[in-house]
């Protein structure tokens, strides 16, 4: 009579412990499954963090790149008419004293053409420095954001390392106190 009880209560026992074993088996493959799609997130948004920032820095330089093209035509424009009209001015003077008229348009057009060319190297200049710039803001806050996905990549995969250790050292000592 003992022995078919103590036969039932190990035949209970050893049941309990299989569905528990099992029980920790399929909650170890579940949080295993949740950790890789979450990498696996993680991943898929960190490629299209750095693919949008991409865009953005591209849309930006094309932008500035424009920007600065359109200022610097207009600024050549706006000298090219001044020239323009200073050498109608000295057109003017020439026909009243040739002498004197040809020496004024020369002077002019030469300080017009100095004008034309010191607006243009400045605009070049400038347009080269807004672009550098630019780029040099896109570059760094393209550092900034690699560096904090990243930071954020290892922190989430620490702490799943961290529950996934935790979780298998319960499964050991649910299987090693059998």
């Amino acid at each position: 009579m003992f022995s078919n009880a103590f036969k039932s209560l190990g035949n209970k026992a050893n049941e309990l412990f299989e569905r528990k074993k099992h029980e920790v088996e399929e909650l170890a493959h579940q949080k295993e499954k949740e950790a890789a799609d979450m990498l696996s997130e993680q991943a898929k948004r960190a490629q299209e963090s750095l693919s949008k920032t991409a865009h953005d820095v591209e849309h930006l330089a094309t932008s500035t790149v424009t920007e600065a093209s359109q200022a610097t035509t207009d600024a050549i424009n706006k000298e090219v008419n001044k020239a323009s009209e200073l050498m109608q001015s000295g057109m003017k003077l020439a026909e009243t004293a040739v002498d004197t008229g040809v020496k004024t348009v020369e002077g002019a057009v030469e300080a017009g053409v100095k004008t034309v060319e010191g607006a243009v190297d400045s605009g070049f200049k400038t347009v080269n420095q807004q672009v550098d710039s630019k780029l040099k803001e896109a570059n760094q806050f393209v550092d900034q954001r690699r560096t904090d996905i990243t930071k954020a990549v290892e922190d989430t995969a620490s702490s799943v390392h961290s529950s996934t250790d935790l979780l298998a050292k319960g499964a050991q000592g649910l299987l090693g106190s059998k």
